[in-house]
């Protein structure tokens, strides 16, 4: 395992499989009589935690702050191992985001990054293939073709029809959802 300074937080080290750890510091502290002390911090392992798009992240403090703010562990890794990541995307090759090996990790413009995933079948899944969709496809052509003469408590009717919330329906009628039929 190699660890490596990152760049913009020298504080702070990764290594090329995600793991990040604060280096050793000195610490100016106030005593209850405001004597100044400096008190020797050894190194730590920072704790890495799952946000909930299951992006690794820790919590990075840089002076003069004293609270730390939370990061991307794959853009830490990056910025150490690939180079600068400013403006840039970091993209998991094998699609896992709590994957942050170095040999995991690719350093995309934003552009080229949407058109990868636009290109991918499976990274947006549409319509009866996603997990909690309420309606098959054949039954939002059917409502859609209803909708084509809309009256009002139109929604509603198909709502109760199909069995499921007006707002699946009003979303179908805006263009909101089922858009690619």
């Amino acid at each position: 395992m190699n660890w490596k300074i990152v760049p913009s937080y020298p504080a702070y080290e990764v290594s090329d499989t995600g793991r990040v750890k604060r280096l050793a510091y000195q610490a100016t502290r106030k005593s209850c009589n405001n004597r100044e002390f400096k008190q020797n911090k050894r190194a730590k392992e920072q704790t890495v935690y799952l946000d909930r798009r299951d992006n690794a992240m820790t919590s990075i403090v840089k002076p003069p702050k004293k609270n730390g703010s939370p990061h991307k562990v794959s853009r830490l890794v990056a910025e150490a191992f690939i180079g600068d990541v400013e403006g840039m995307e970091v993209h998991h090759i094998d699609r896992n985001p709590a994957n942050n090996g170095v040999d995991n990790l690719q350093v995309l413009t934003p552009e080229a990054h949407k058109a990868l995933h636009e290109a991918d079948a499976d990274y947006r899944r549409k319509g009866a293939s996603v997990n909690t969709a309420k309606l098959t496809t054949e039954q939002v052509i059917a409502i859609k073709l209803k909708l084509v003469d809309y009256k009002l408590n139109m929604v509603a009717e198909l709502a109760e029809e199909y069995d499921v919330p007006f707002q699946v329906i009003s979303r179908i009628r805006r263009g909101l959802t089922w858009k690619h039929l």
